[in-house]
């Protein structure tokens, strides 16, 4: 089946409903689905073991094989391509399936290049080596996530990305889970789930406290290695442009603003590690409904005038790209 059909059939099965279990080599499914859905089956294993991190993914892609030569053909064919931290356009594209942009989703007009973390340079040393393999220069689109870089940072990298992307865009929350962390969909998306779970087993149990809440007690046991990181981050980045500058001063201005921020859940939510939260929320649904939320279900959750400006202004400006991006139009 061809690459982008594969895509399509993964989306297919998320919208039935139902929980689907799939056996396949096909590494376009896997990388389609959540890592945590993903089970490796080995014979040397006593029972299959659930993928936890990049690097077990990763082993499982060099046994299955590379797909690296689907990617290059995609190259040829489109001369446009996308970079994205890990595992980020699954989320991309089904926001983007959600506000309608069907082809965006599918991905047949560009390749995609997964990187690993927040890393301008090998995007730009990538970028540069496919053009050479290839004859031919690209069109480049690369999104990162913020993590706790300042304002002035991020423009200083915007401006870096730019002078060798066509498209550079940095999240203006710490990364692209923290889109999820909207509680009206996710005390949906609980609700759905206890309902399922009722008619599975006949179950009696209800959702009987705010979602706000539980975000609140989740995230207040975060909170001081979130500021810490936070802080750390901002004395990093003035103790490299402004050497002569207070760091005293420094720190103080960060520690206040992050807790103005904190005050206020909406911003809270900008602030916090957002996969690290969704996995503290689920620990606490297993615990206490015995329920477990994935991403796709709480997008499903999304009314569409619920997804956040932001994402939809990138959702808008992928589909811009995808569609009709000349080379000298640098945004």
């Amino acid at each position: 089946m061809h690459s982008d059909l594969q895509r399509q059939l993964v989306q297919l099965l998320y919208d039935l409903g139902p929980n689907i279990v799939v056996a396949t080599h096909s590494t376009e499914i896997i990388s389609e689905v959540e890592s945590d859905a993903v089970l490796n089956v080995n014979k040397n294993f006593r029972s299959a073991r659930r993928i936890n991190s990049t690097k077990e993914l990763q082993e499982v892609f060099g046994v299955l094989g590379s797909n690296l030569n689907p990617t290059l053909t995609q190259l040829a064919k489109t001369r446009r391509v996308v970079f994205v931290e890990g595992k980020d356009f699954q989320l991309i594209s089904r926001f983007a399936r959600k506000l309608g942009f069907v082809e965006l989703a599918n991905r047949a007009d560009f390749a995609l290049i997964p990187v690993e973390g927040f890393n301008p340079q090998k995007v730009r040393d990538f970028a540069k080596g496919m053009e050479t393999a290839l004859g031919a220069t690209l069109t480049k689109f690369v999104i990162f996530d913020r993590d706790y870089r300042s304002e002035a940072e991020v423009a200083e990298v915007l401006a870096a990305l730019r002078g060798f992307c066509h498209f550079a865009v940095i999240h203006g929350r710490k990364e692209l889970e923290n889109f999820l962390l909207s509680p009206r969909p996710v005390e949906r998306a609980i609700r759905s789930a206890i309902e399922d779970r009722k008619n599975r087993d006949a179950s009696q149990c209800m959702l009987n406290e705010s979602v706000d809440d539980i975000l609140a007690r989740v995230t207040d046991a975060q909170k001081n290695r979130i500021q810490s990181q936070f802080v750390t981050r901002r004395m990093t980045y003035s103790r490299r442009t402004s050497p002569g500058l207070d760091l005293t001063t420094t720190s103080e201005a960060a520690m206040n603003e992050f807790d103005n921020r904190w005050k206020v859940l909406p911003e809270r939510m900008r602030l916090v590690p957002g996969k690290e939260v969704l996995s503290s929320v689920n620990g606490y649904l297993q615990d206490r409904y015995k329920i477990h939320l994935t991403t796709s279900q709480i997008i499903q959750a999304f009314e569409t005038g619920e997804v956040d400006d932001e994402l939809r202004g990138l959702l808008i400006k992928l589909d811009e790209f995808r569609r009709k991006t000349p080379l000298d139009d640098v945004h």
